[in-house]
Formats: C-alpha cells, sequence, structure tokens
C-alpha cells in the first residue's frame, strides 16, 4: 500500500497508517504481535479492487509508528483503534484483525459499538494465552520472541523464502518489515521487547470467551486448519460464545492474510455480500 499518513492519539503517539478509497461499510485492518500493516497489502488491494474502503495501520510501538513505553493495554489499545476510526474513517465500520489484532477487535467492538458494524477474526479473537499457560512466568518464558544475534541483513531474503515456502512475493516483503536493518547491516525488530512482553501480558489476563459473550456484532472468524494442538477447540469455545458468528477453516497457517491473501479477501466479500457483516 501507498499513500502513508499519521494519526495523533489521545495521548500524543503518532500511528502510521494507509488508506485506499472505496464503498462503505470500510474495512479497518489491524495486524497482530510483533507484526506491521504491510501483511495486510495482498488483502488490501484484493478488497479495494472489490471496491471496498480500506484503512491499515501500524499498532503503536510497531513498524513505523511510534514507540512509547506505556500504552498496552485493552482501554488504550482499543481507543487507539476508536480515534483512528473517528478521525479518517466513516463508521460504523468492519473491523478485521489477525492472531493479536483479532483479540484487540473483539475489545474494540465491545468498549465503542457504535462506530464498529462487524468484526472478522483471522487467526485470533479467540487466542487464551491464560487458557494454554495458567502461570504467567511460564508463559513469558515460552512466549518470549527469540535473538536476532545470528541473523545479518544479507542474509534475510534467504531465510524468509525458507521459513515462508509458497508464500506470495508481498508477504515475504511484510514479513520483513517487522526488522530494520541499520547501516552497519545489523537486524533488529521494530517492537521494542520491554513492550512486546507488555502487550503479552495484556493477553494473558484476557478471557476471549468473555469479552466475546459481550460481543453485538457479527463476528466472522477465519481459522487456520494448522494450527497447534487442541486449536479447533479453542475457536470453537470462542464461536459457541458469540451471539451471531460464522467460522470458515482454511487450509492455511497463523499468518493468513499473508499466506493466503485471495481466500481472506474472498471470504470477506462474501460475508459482506450475503448481509452477515451488515
Amino acid at each position: 500500500m501507498t499513500n502513508g499518513s499519521a494519526h495523533r492519539t489521545e495521548d500524543g503517539v503518532e500511528l502510521a497508517y494507509w488508506s485506499l478509497p472505496g464503498s462503505s461499510p470500510e474495512l479497518l485492518l489491524v495486524h497482530g504481535l510483533a507484526s506491521n500493516a504491510r501483511l495486510w497489502d495482498g488483502v488490501a488491494s484484493r478488497l479495494e479492487r472489490r471496491g471496498h474502503g480500506v484503512v491499515a495501520l501500524d499498532q503503536r510501538g510497531h513498524g513505523l509508528s511510534a514507540k512509547p513505553a506505556s500504552g498496552f493495554d485493552w482501554a488504550r489499545l482499543a481507543a487507539d483503534l476508536a480515534g483512528l476510526i473517528e478521525a479518517v474513517m466513516q463508521p460504523p465500520v468492519v473491523a478485521v484483525g489477525q492472531s493479536f489484532g483479532g483479540n484487540l477487535v473483539i475489545e474494540t467492538a465491545v468498549r465503542f459499538p457504535e462506530l464498529v458494524s462487524g468484526v472478522v477474526c483471522v487467526d485470533g479473537g479467540f487466542v487464551d494465552l491464560r487458557g494454554a499457560w495458567p502461570d504467567w512466568d511460564e508463559a513469558k518464558l515460552l512466549l518470549s520472541p527469540p535473538s536476532l544475534d545470528d541473523l545479518h541483513a544479507h542474509d534475510l531474503a534467504a531465510r524468509a523464502e525458507e521459513m515462508y515456502p509458497g508464500w506470495p512475493a508481498e508477504g515475504i516483503a511484510g514479513q520483513l518489515a517487522n526488522l530494520e536493518v541499520s547501516a552497519e547491516g545489523r537486524v533488529s525488530r521494530r517492537l521494542p521487547l520491554d513492550s512486546h512482553l507488555a502487550i503479552l501480558r495484556t493477553m494473558w489476563e484476557q478471557s476471549p470467551v468473555e469479552v466475546a459473550a459481550k460481543v453485538t456484532q457479527p463476528v466472522l472468524v477465519l481459522a487456520a486448519l494448522a494450527g497447534p494442538l487442541k486449536h479447533q477447540e479453542q475457536v470453537q469455545r470462542f464461536v459457541d460464545a458469540l451471539r451471531r458468528g460464522r467460522t470458515v477453516w482454511v487450509d492455511g497457517h497463523h499468518d493468513l492474510h499473508a499466506e493466503q491473501p485471495e481466500t481472506v479477501a474472498a471470504e470477506i466479500e462474501r460475508a459482506l455480500a450475503d448481509g452477515f457483516l451488515r
């Protein structure tokens, strides 16, 4: 996506976002933890070709957005999305989130129901960290990101192609955009470690099923078949708690939006066309 812009939150954090014009309802695309808006490029371009207006953002601490030391609780993160919707979109919108972004858009739908008409969770929304790891210290240890000390700039492209076989080029480019390279070729993550851990703790404290029970809007769940152990049980508990839910299982991995943008865009379009998300 091109035509990048910036939006300042209530607490003064500058968020980078990209928009593609189109008809209502507009769609807000929200990335996952330690990710960035570029992973939505394939989905966004396909939705635009189908006539839909799209906005994708880098959340606080991520991508090209500012890197504050605080504001990684659900209330602040949801307010970031609400402020962006009110400032640059025509609400109510369809909020689309992947992984942690899915958990965030259901929080936003509950906290700001007047701004969100429908929700799409792309292998997210249902992510229940505390259900998998009841002890926070264990969760923190297992989920902390690995070191990048052995990774150099000249290895990036080859390593990415090995790690993401069969992905479209735009999806691989989106993954590489999670990293930045210094003039000396040193590779680092754009999301600072302290912020990463703060978001993990926020996720660990959330009960997705309890949030789902409060959602009044229709929720489309696009779930990856190649999920971890008990993945399908977790998805089903979440969907059962919704007032109006639809599940589509996709033969793919966690980053469905980057791996299979055509399938994700087509399922969103189908749910809009048949009235489920309207």
